[in-house]
């Protein structure tokens, strides 16, 4: 996570260099960092083959009533029967309470939540939301019991909890960056240590500051780039596959069009 400090710093701060070096600990020498194009299918061939997408697996998504969640649980849906467990901290109403909830303008935000679940399920994804805190492993540890009970084993996780407060390095605090850094690096650890199913995927959803390291963001920048190094340390320890996608803004949804809005 030094990479968080040392890649803003000189983005803020016009007359620091700043260079991370990584010291060699092993006879095949030390990680250089590269970047290389890659090519990406187009969507007709994607949808044709999705065999990382088991049907009827059980997905277990963070955030997952988020704008970026419902997205990804969403394209999920579209592509085989699913089962997707919706982690969130706050959870739903009782849902013999949707119907006036839905029916009430002053619950906009709700409400919403609510059609997006509903749409999930017309389109036939079994959908469970689950209260629980990816930061607290006690509430974790109930949540995916909760899972494992209402859908059976996890098949895969998709972790897009996070954060963002956008602040130059001089008036960052120690608790701000803590609290930031919890749900993408302490969620990813508690992820990682509870769940004892061999998944056939974990995403992390990490983010291009990882690498580009923007003004504002030393600690949105080194929580990114500890999903980066942890994914690629998950994919030497266990079987089936974890990846990072550094994701640049959505549009229309996510941290960033928050950010904008406010």
């Amino acid at each position: 996570m030094s990479l968080g400090p040392v890649l803003t710093t000189p983005r803020e701060l016009n007359h620091v260099r700043t260079r991370c070096v990584d010291v060699p600990n092993r006879a095949s020498g030390r990680w250089v960092r590269e970047v290389v194009p890659s090519p990406i299918q187009g969507h007709d061939d994607a949808s044709q083959n999705q065999d990382w997408l088991r049907e009827n697996g059980v997905y277990l998504i963070t955030g997952g009533l988020g704008g970026i969640g419902i997205e990804v649980a969403q394209r999920l849906s579209r592509e085989k029967p699913v089962k997707l467990a919706l982690l969130s901290r706050k959870g739903l109403p009782p849902e013999d309470q949707w119907d006036a909830i839905v029916s009430n303008p002053v619950n906009t935000a709700l409400a919403e939540h609510i059609r997006n679940v509903r749409a999930l399920r017309a389109r036939g994804a079994e959908v469970s939301v689950v209260v629980g805190d990816v930061t607290d492993e006690s509430s974790l540890r109930r949540a995916l019991a909760e899972v494992r009970q209402s859908l059976g084993p996890l098949t895969g996780v998709i972790h897009g909890a996070g954060m963002m407060d956008d602040a130059p390095l001089s008036i960052k605090d120690a608790d701000s960056m803590r609290r930031l850094l919890a749900p993408k690096v302490l969620g990813s650890v508690l992820l990682d240590r509870l769940i004892t199913e061999d998944l056939d995927l974990f995403v992390v959803f990490s983010s291009v500051a990882s690498f580009l390291g923007l003004p504002g963001q030393v600690d949105y920048t080194a929580a990114n780039a500890f999903l980066d190094a942890f994914a690629r340390d998950r994919n030497e320890r266990v079987a089936g596959r974890s990846i990072a996608i550094n994701w640049n803004a959505w549009r229309d949804v996510g941290m960033a069009n928050v950010a904008q809005a406010t």
